[in-house]
């Protein structure tokens, strides 16, 4: 019996290490950029949908600015959180670490200045905010994306 529980172990650790479970090694740059960047092309396409779909809002229902940055701003935060969480997911080489996690820092900063949507920046807060999208720029050509 002890045999067969060994057995039964060996194969189970066999069958995950063939599926891709477990510590899975670093995409190479060029799989790293290709994912990353379909990651962003699709967050872009659902975010230019929901600008859409609010613009029609505030033509067909006279909507203020605020009114409609109130429809936008959860919305597009939940866009951006999810294309956060899906980054999180790919393994960049060693080299590309330490930029990549600066990059996703950048983006999170960005996303918790925009958390409410009657929020209104003071001129410091905007001017930092705009340093960290230039910052956030430089690091995404560093890492070579070309659609984030």
């Amino acid at each position: 019996m002890h045999w067969k529980s060994a057995h039964a172990a060996l194969g189970a650790a066999l069958l995950f290490a063939a599926i891709g479970c477990g510590e899975s090694k670093p995409l190479t740059r060029a799989e790293f950029v290709k994912r990353a960047n379909a990651i962003c092309v699709k967050t872009h396409a659902q975010e230019g949908l929901l600008v859409k779909a609010v613009s029609a809002q505030v033509r067909a229902q006279h909507l203020s600015e605020g009114q409609a940055r109130a429809r936008v701003v959860p919305r597009w935060k939940a866009l951006e959180s999810q294309r956060l969480q899906q980054l999180e997911a790919l393994k960049p080489l060693d080299e590309l670490k330490a930029t990549f996690s600066k990059w996703k820092q950048d983006i999170l900063t960005e996303i918790q200045h925009f958390a409410e949507p009657e929020q209104t920046l003071s001129s410091a807060e905007h001017a930092r905010l705009m340093a960290v999208a230039e910052q956030r720029e430089k690091l995404k050509r560093a890492l070579g994306l070309e659609q984030c």
